[in-house]
């Protein structure tokens, strides 16, 4: 969308790719590095962006119009549900750990 004028741009099944991608529960520096990576990207786009370039819109082939502004917070969406997997998978490490502190309410 930065390079041409409303380009349009295919969607694709999140839970299937999920499925077949690995990423449904990789180890956890894995998920870290992948937070890290999308971060770093939205980080670079977001200092290079102008004013302009904000509004630049492409069509998603499933939901239609889509600008730049709205791809970064998909983005920064994705990025938390990352987050949500470490802390979950974290949590899962030491649940059974915890000893007679387990049957106590969290």
């Amino acid at each position: 969308m930065l390079d041409e004028d409303c380009p349009s741009f295919a969607g694709y099944e999140e839970e299937a790719e999920l499925g077949t991608s690995g990423l449904r529960s990789p180890p956890v520096d894995e998920l870290i590095e992948l937070l890290e990576a999308e971060r770093s990207q939205m980080a670079i786009l977001g200092r290079v962006l102008v004013a302009e370039d904000a509004g630049r819109t492409g069509v998603h082939l499933e939901v239609g119009g889509v600008t730049v502004v709205e791809l970064l917070h998909q983005a920064t969406f994705h990025a938390t549900l990352y987050l949500v997997q470490v802390a979950s998978l974290l949590s899962l490490t030491f649940e059974g750990r915890r000893g007679s502190l387990s049957s106590a309410s969290s």
